[in-house]
């Protein structure tokens, strides 16, 4: 079976969870300190984009020096893994594709956050 037959077999989530749980291991091995950044940022990613919506939350993130989280969330929804494309993405996408970023974002970083959860040191 080719490749493209058994990503077709898979789920748009179990995608997401593979390539979340691939990044995650590499933080996992990672400075404690990093991993308790990265831990307090993940664990509340998914609310703030809830709250404010994934431009807002992307732009805080990027703010605040997150480019390991934000660059990770492209990588899980398989979108452009330059920062600034991706924020660009994000800011300038029209309405219906900005709605199935944000809802795609929230699995994303739900991934995330879960994996996080499991795999980093508190």
């Amino acid at each position: 079976m080719s490749l493209q037959n058994r990503e077709a077999l898979h789920t748009r989530d179990q995608l997401m969870a593979q390539r979340a749980y691939s990044l995650l291991s590499k933080v996992a091995e990672k400075d404690e300190n990093i991993q308790k950044e990265y831990r307090s940022f993940a664990m509340s990613f998914p609310a703030l984009i809830h709250t404010c919506g994934l431009a807002q939350a992307a732009a805080f993130a990027y703010s605040k020096k997150e480019w390991d989280f934000i660059g990770h969330l492209a990588e899980v929804l398989d979108e452009e893994r330059d920062l600034k494309t991706f924020l660009d993405i994000i800011q300038k996408a029209p309405l219906q594709k900005y709605l199935r970023l944000n809802n795609n974002a929230l699995l994303a970083a739900g991934w995330l956050k879960r994996y996080t959860a499991a795999m980093l040191k508190s």
